[in-house]
């Protein structure tokens, strides 16, 4: 990826207040939102797969697991540990990925949801169970 090979040129030519901020917006903010899609998408795939619900949610699981990972990379190279970012050539890759299957599953779980709603069916929930 041609724009992480400049990442630590990028961050070199940082000053330290921008890297303390980057840091900070990084740790703060990029930590709530996989927490929160992450919980989102696993919550769809617990409420409408029933059997398979454990299966579905793996998927948005593991890329809330990788992109909290993605984030403790940037800040550890943010505080100094620039040659970690090569992890980052696999890791977004594999977020993005990992995050297009979970975005899948949670459409598919709605369809079933409307699905359900339309047939006066309830979907399997297990908290229902």
């Amino acid at each position: 990826m041609k724009f992480l090979t400049r990442t630590p040129t990028l961050i070199a030519a940082m000053s330290s207040g921008q890297r303390w901020t980057h840091f900070w917006v990084t740790l703060l903010l990029d930590t709530l939102y996989p927490i929160a899609y992450g919980a989102f998408f696993v919550g769809m795939a617990l409420r409408f797969f029933g059997k398979l619900r454990y299966l579905a949610a793996v998927p948005a699981f593991a890329g809330a697991i990788v992109d909290l990972a993605e984030n403790v990379v940037q800040a550890l190279a943010l505080s100094g540990a620039v040659d970690l970012l090569d992890a980052k050539d696999w890791l977004t890759p594999l977020k993005f990925g990992l995050f297009a299957v979970a975005g899948v599953i949670a459409v598919i779980g709605f369809l079933i949801g409307v699905a359900h709603m339309f047939t006066n069916q309830k979907a399997s929930s297990p908290i229902a169970q």
